[in-house]
């Protein structure tokens, strides 16, 4: 595989020539059958019969001959095509394979290499902290959009429900709002992309795992990305303590020691 290099774009371009000459032969050889296959005899002694006969027996054989070249010939285009295809899958499984090792050997001695561990605590209790800041900070986002989108078209019955609505919209998004903020990641693999996914959630939002998303560009744009999952969870972190309690308090009292 290593001394063979195949372009698939130009082996479909083969592929589709063979087939256009498959297909022109093909039209000579009916055309063909028509005029050879059944000729009748110009006269009618004997010698004529015989030649007439003769002739129609070989038409009927190159008939018979030309269908199965015909068979071979469409047996080979198929096969060509399948090949090409088959290789060009191989290279996007290649590729998949790559950006996902990608992900493990870029952060396997840094972040997730520490997320392996024990220490993965101290990774999640932070971004479970900070969540319901987040949530709540979207929340008011949205809602100075609706305030100042009913300001500037003059509904001031909406704006006045936008500002009603603050107070119950940060609450419910503190304890249990929801954002999945996408993070990009450096990469070393031409024409991927990396980003990592981190589900915050207020107080008492549920824990949900993080991922990591590989998108394909360059010559295999138009591939659907594929989803890493990522070896910790992230969520509200009243839930996080209620969940794994044991590890969350090994966490904290092993912290002092973690940022020495």
């Amino acid at each position: 595989m290593s001394f063979v290099n195949v372009v698939p774009d130009i082996i479909a371009k083969a592929v589709e020539g063979l087939d256009h000459l498959g297909s022109t032969i093909s039209a000579a050889n009916a055309a063909a059958a028509t005029a050879i296959v059944g000729m009748s005899a110009p006269a009618a002694d004997e010698v004529s019969a015989a030649i007439t006969s003769l002739l129609n027996t070989q038409a009927q054989e190159y008939q018979s001959v030309s269908a199965q070249v015909a068979a071979y010939h469409s047996q080979f285009v198929n096969l060509l095509n399948a090949g090409a295809n088959s290789y060009l899958s191989t290279e996007i499984v290649n590729t998949h394979a790559a950006a996902s090792s990608e992900i493990t050997q870029f952060y396997g001695d840094g972040l997730l290499g520490a997320l392996l561990g024990a220490e993965a605590e101290f990774i999640e209790l932070p971004l479970d902290a900070i969540g319901p800041v987040i949530t709540s900070a979207s929340a008011l986002g949205q809602s100075g959009t609706t305030f100042f989108n009913a300001v500037l078209s003059g509904s001031s019955d909406a704006a006045i429900s936008a500002l009603r609505d603050v107070g119950p919209n940060l609450g419910s998004a503190f304890l249990y709002g929801q954002n999945l903020v996408s993070v990009p990641l450096p990469s070393n693999v031409p024409g991927v992309s990396l980003a990592l996914n981190i589900p915050f959630g207020g107080v008492l939002a549920p824990i949900q795992p993080m991922t990591a998303t590989v998108t394909f560009g360059g010559q295999f744009a138009g591939q659907a990305p594929v989803t890493v999952p990522m070896p910790f969870e992230v969520g509200g972190i009243i839930t996080e303590v209620q969940t794994d309690a044991p590890s969350v308090a090994l966490a904290l009292l092993l912290s002092p020691l973690f940022f020495l």
